[in-house]
Parts: C-alpha cells; structure tokens; sequence
C-alpha cells in the first residue's frame, strides 16, 4: 500500500498520496491546502467510505437492487460463464433463475478511489440455487468499477469469477 498523510481542508479530510520513501514537507502541505478542494490530487475519505459502504450493501443483497439502482446507464455484470448481464435485468436474474439464500463480503483486496472513478476488487461468497440446482460458493473474486455521477457513486461494470477462488494467492 501506497504511504499517506492525512490533510484536513475545508472540514474534510484527505489523503495525500506519494511514492514509497517520500515525505511531504510541511511546506509542500500548506501549498496542497491552498490548492484544496478543487486542484488537489487526493483522494476524500468520505469518498472512499461511501464506496465502501456501496460495495458492502452489493455483497449482502439478496434481492438483487442493489447494483441496478446504484447503476449508470449501460452498466453490465459480467457472470462466471463471461456472458453479460445488463444492471436492469439483473433483479428479474436474481429473482429468477438465481435463488440467494446467503452473501456476503470475505475481504475487501483493493479499492483505489479517484475523484470520479474507483474501482475494487473483493472476495465474496454465497448459497443459492441456479434453475433449482444448490449451489454453495465459499469464496469468489468480484472486480468493480464506479463512476461518480451528480456526487453519489454508481456501479459502471462488475465482473464475478467462477468459484472457489483460492484466497492464500492474495497479498
């Protein structure tokens, strides 16, 4: 992971990022302060949060809502198989072929959060059944790509793996 200061400005805290073995002087944060909110290259917590908080409702939904009412236009989830699935057929998928019975989130790898892009990659798992067959996926790989539209983050693109995925090959 990346080092960070964290900056508060304008009542909001940022993260200031830099290459590994670089410190920020003082003097170079007061010019990042003065730069803040519109100029600066920082990632907002807030921001980081509010993802998190999305992926998190994602990863629990059983009712499969969740990513089609938090979706841009033309947002797909790309199934195991690799064929797509458009974000507002996703609930009608769910509730259809696809019973849920249990999800969640195992572990969050990665999420690097932009000013109007982020994207993570996560581990999942579930219990459901596909056209009446059970099926028990203890761990799964789920990458995700957001868009930031009018100040609220939107699912642009999901993509799940097949399952298991072998968890000990993540650093």
């Amino acid at each position: 992971m990346e080092p960070f200061d964290k900056v508060s400005a304008y009542g909001t805290v940022y993260e200031v990022r830099y290459p590994l073995g670089y410190k920020l002087s003082s003097e170079a944060e007061q010019v990042y302060r003065r730069r803040l909110p519109f100029e600066a290259p920082f990632r907002m917590s807030s921001d980081a949060d509010a993802v998190k908080s999305l992926l998190e409702s994602f990863c629990s939904d059983l009712t499969g809502t969740v990513f089609p009412s938090n979706a841009i236009p033309g947002a797909l989830f790309i199934r195991p198989s690799g064929n797509p699935l458009k974000a507002e057929d996703f609930t009608a998928f769910v509730n259809g072929d696809v019973v849920m019975q249990e999800m969640g989130m195992v572990k969050l790898h990665k999420l690097e959060v932009g000013a109007e892009m982020a994207w993570a990659t996560m581990t999942q798992n579930a219990k459901f059944s596909y056209k009446g067959t059970p099926n028990d996926d203890p761990s799964f790989t789920v990458s995700a790509f957001l868009q930031k539209v009018g100040g609220k983050w939107k699912f642009a693109h999901l993509q799940r793996s097949s399952s298991p995925s072998d968890l000990g090959t993540w650093p």
